[in-house]
């Protein structure tokens, strides 16, 4: 698939005053730093539902 390389890391209950001393950052950044991707392709998300 050709899926866009960027990802996109919403944090709830956080703003842009406060996000970077969210602990819930680093588990968010990560495995996008360490370039893990563990997105799963169109027909996983598929076979899933059946």
């Amino acid at each position: 698939e050709n899926l866009s390389h960027n990802r996109l890391a919403i944090l709830p209950n956080r703003t842009h005053y406060d996000v970077f001393f969210a602990p819930e950052l680093v588990a968010a950044a990560l495995p996008f730093l360490n370039g893990e991707t563990k997105v799963k392709t169109w027909d996983e998300i598929v076979s899933e539902t059946e």
